[in-house]
């Protein structure tokens, strides 16, 4: 078993040194670091369910998590509010085994265009839970080729995450693209990284 010591500078190299969920820089003094799943639930200690959090974020995350289905009711009740969405579907049937969390229209250059939103609540993933969801959102094209395919979640991913992301056309909404995009995130998202 590896001391915290050498985790943390294997963690420091292969994320840098921000915060995965507020983006803070990381100093000595404010770094910890945090099971992705938690270790009480079952979670390893393997390097890919670690992350390295800012002390106000690891303080304060437990407090202000969403469930599941109550962060997917926000985003789609934001994106509802947006005059730039509109035909905003939660629980969009796509085919007899294929249920897309939130399916709606945007406007884009004055175009409207198909969206197809998976939405997580947690604040960090895994690359191997980052490759599962690519999986996931590539069947979603198959069925929907015409629609946008985005990943929506509260924190902030590694440069590997949004890679693997980027390389497979999907938007990336992470927490601070949704403080920058829609105005009813930006308080809540201010208060869980400026506490």
């Amino acid at each position: 078993m590896m001391n915290a010591k050498k985790i943390r500078a294997i963690l420091l190299k292969r994320d840098g040194a921000q915060c995965s969920i507020c983006g803070r820089e990381l100093t000595d003094d404010n770094i910890c670091i945090d099971h992705i799943f938690p270790k009480g639930l079952g979670g390893s200690d393997n390097l890919d369910n670690l992350r390295l959090l800012c002390k106000v974020c690891n303080c304060i995350y437990v407090n202000v998590a969403f469930s599941g289905i109550e962060f997917e009711k926000y985003i789609y009740d934001i994106i509802q509010k947006n005059e730039n969405f509109r035909n905003v579907r939660l629980e969009e049937n796509i085919s007899r085994n294929n249920i897309i969390d939130i399916f709606a229209e945007r406007k884009l250059h004055g175009k409207w265009g198909k969206l197809a939103i998976e939405v997580k609540y947690s604040t960090s993933f895994t690359i191997t839970r980052i490759n599962s969801i690519v999986g996931r959102l590539k069947e979603i094209q198959q069925l929907v080729p015409d629609a946008q395919c985005i990943f929506v979640f509260p924190g902030k991913l590694t440069e590997e995450a949004n890679t693997i992301l980027s390389q497979n056309k999907i938007e990336i909404w992470d927490g601070e693209y949704l403080a920058s995009r829609f105005k009813t995130w930006t308080m809540l998202f201010q208060i869980i990284c400026n506490l």
